[in-house]
C-alpha cells in the first residue's frame, strides 16, 4: 500500500474510531510484510494490532486471532530442525526472558526467583534476551545483569553486530545448538519479536508463562501454560497449571520520603493507589475516593502511575480536595511513595496483584473489590486480590456497590488500632505466600518431567 494513500485512510478510521478496521488494516499489512520476506515490518505492524486498544482508549484490552498467530507459525517454522535429545543427562532448559530492559517489570523478578529455587541436579537452565549487552546495561534493567550472571543459569545476550529478524535468526541458531527439552517463553505475544523465535521450533516441548490476558502470552499450539491465579487458568486455550506464586514482591528497604516534602500533614490519613495510567480512567471509582473526602478532611490520595494530562475529569470543583490528591508518575522506585500510606486501595475495575503484596510486606492495611463473576476473562474487569489473600487478611468492597467503599475507608480513617489489625493480617498472608515459592517452583519442575516424559521418552525415566 503506498504510503500517502495507507496515512490518509489510517485518519479516516481513527476519526471514525474504527478500531476493528483500524487492527484488521495493521493485520493486512504484517500478512503482506511476512509475504514479501520483511519480516521487521511485519514485527512492526503487528505489535501495532495487538496495541490497538491500548493506544486508542487506554486499554488492557487483547483478543485473540488465529489466523494472524496460525499464519507466522506456519512461515516460520523450521521443518528441518531435528531435535536430538540423549535420554541421558540433565533436562535442558531455555526461557525467553521480555523486558529485562524495563526494573519495574515483573518478569526478571520472577524468572530470577524460579532459577533460584530449580533443582540444577536435574535441570541444566538457559535465558535468551533480544537485547543486546550495552541495551541493557543503559536501561533501567541493568539491575537485573549482575543477578542473573550470579545465578543457576547461563545467560545469552543478543549480538551488538545484528538488528531485526536478522538478530532473531542469531538467537534462535543458538538455541538450537543447545538442543533443549523444553522452550518457555514469559509473555510470548508481548512483543512479536517473542513469538517469532516461539515459532522457529525452538525445542519438542513449547511451554508460556500467563500472567495476565492469554491472548498477550500464549498461543494455542503451545504444548502447556503455567499461571498464577484459577481466572487466567481457567480462560487459556491450553492446558495449564496453576503453580501459585513463584515470585512474592517483598520490600526489605526503603527510602522513606518526608511528608512535609509533599504538603502531607504528619496527622493526615493517607491513601496510595499504584499502577499503569491505564488503571486510573474509571471516573466512578476516582470520584468514590473523592465523595470520601470531602467528609474527612484529613484524608489524603496518593496516586502512583499516572500523570495530570491523563487524569479523567473528576468532581474536582472544592479547592482544598484538589490539594489533598497527590498524583506521581509511574518509576521503578515506586515503591517510595509506600512510605508515605496508611492504606492501600487498590486500583478499579482493572485490579493489581504485586503492589499490594508490596504494600502488605510492610504492614499497610488493603482495600480491595470482590472479583468479577464473568466467566470469561476480561483484564480491563478482574481483581485478583480475592484469591490471592487469606480469606480475611484484606476489605473487599462489592465491585457492583462502590458505594460499600466510603464505610470501608471511614473505618480505617477512623480507627487507628483497626488499621494496625488489618496491616498486620495482610502482612501474614503475604508471609504465607513468600513460605511457598519453593512448593511452587517444585510443581513447574514436576511438570516439567512429565512432559519431557510423556513427549520425548514415551515412558517414565
Amino acid at each position: 500500500m503506498n504510503n500517502d494513500i495507507f496515512s490518509m485512510y489510517l485518519n479516516y478510521l481513527e476519526r471514525k474510531k474504527d478500531i476493528e478496521k483500524i487492527r484488521l488494516l495493521y493485520k493486512h499489512l504484517g500478512m503482506k510484510s511476512m509475504l514479501n520476506d520483511d519480516y521487521d515490518n511485519a514485527i512492526y505492524y503487528f505489535n501495532l494490532w495487538q496495541y490497538t486498544y491500548a493506544k486508542y482508549f487506554d486499554m488492557d484490552k487483547y483478543e485473540y486471532d488465529y489466523s494472524i498467530l496460525d499464519f507466522i507459525e506456519r512461515e516460520l517454522y523450521y521443518s528441518n530442525i531435528n531435535h536430538y535429545i540423549k535420554p541421558e543427562g540433565k533436562i535442558k532448559i531455555v526461557y525467553l526472558l521480555h523486558g529485562i530492559c524495563n526494573a519495574s517489570s515483573v518478569l526478571p523478578k520472577i524468572l530470577l526467583e524460579i532459577i533460584k529455587f530449580h533443582d540444577t541436579s536435574i535441570f541444566e537452565i538457559y535465558v535468551f534476551v533480544t537485547d543486546n549487552w550495552m541495551q541493557v546495561r543503559k536501561s533501567s534493567g541493568y539491575v537485573f545483569m549482575d543477578q542473573f550472571k550470579n545465578s543457576k543459569c547461563k545467560i545469552y545476550y543478543a549480538p551488538f553486530f545484528l538488528h531485526g529478524f536478522s538478530k532473531l535468526q542469531y538467537i534462535i541458531n543458538k538455541i538450537h545448538k543447545i538442543s533443549p527439552h523444553i522452550f518457555v517463553s514469559t509473555a510470548a505475544l508481548a512483543e512479536f519479536d517473542q513469538f517469532f523465535i516461539s515459532s522457529m521450533n525452538p525445542a519438542p516441548i513449547r511451554i508460556g508463562f500467563v500472567f495476565a490476558h492469554p491472548a498477550q502470552f500464549i498461543s494455542k499450539s503451545f504444548d502447556y501454560c503455567i499461571t498464577w491465579v484459577n481466572r487466567i487458568a481457567n480462560n487459556c486455550p491450553i492446558p495449564c497449571l496453576n503453580s501459585g506464586f513463584t515470585y512474592i514482591p517483598f520490600v526489605r528497604t526503603l527510602q522513606k520520603l518526608k511528608r512535609e516534602d509533599y504538603n502531607i500533614p504528619d496527622n493526615a490519613v493517607t491513601i496510595i493507589s499504584s499502577g499503569r495510567y491505564q488503571k486510573f480512567q474509571n471516573i466512578h471509582f476516582l470520584n468514590s475516593v473523592i465523595d470520601s473526602m470531602m467528609d474527612m478532611p484529613n484524608l489524603h490520595y496518593i496516586i502512583v502511575g499516572l500523570s495530570e494530562n491523563k487524569l479523567p475529569p473528576l468532581n474536582l470543583s472544592d479547592e482544598k480536595i484538589k490539594q489533598r490528591i497527590h498524583i506521581f508518575e509511574w518509576s521503578p522506585d515506586y515503591e517510595k511513595y509506600l512510605s508515605l500510606a496508611d492504606i492501600c486501595l487498590d486500583t478499579y475495575p482493572s485490579g493489581g496483584g504485586f503492589v499490594l503484596m508490596d504494600a502488605a510486606s510492610l504492614h499497610i492495611p488493603i482495600v480491595s473489590f470482590t472479583d468479577s463473576t464473568s466467566e470469561s476473562f476480561d483484564q480491563y474487569d478482574w481483581n485478583p486480590a480475592q484469591e490471592i489473600f487469606i480469606q480475611d487478611s484484606i476489605l473487599l468492597v462489592d465491585r457492583n456497590n462502590l458505594l460499600e467503599l466510603k464505610s470501608v475507608i471511614n473505618k480505617l480513617y477512623v480507627d487507628k488500632e483497626y488499621r494496625i489489625e488489618m496491616g498486620n493480617k495482610a502482612y501474614i498472608s503475604v508471609i504465607e505466600l513468600y513460605n511457598n515459592i519453593d512448593k511452587n517452583v517444585k510443581k513447574i519442575e514436576n511438570l516439567y518431567i512429565k512432559l519431557v516424559n510423556s513427549k520425548i521418552y514415551g515412558k517414565v525415566r
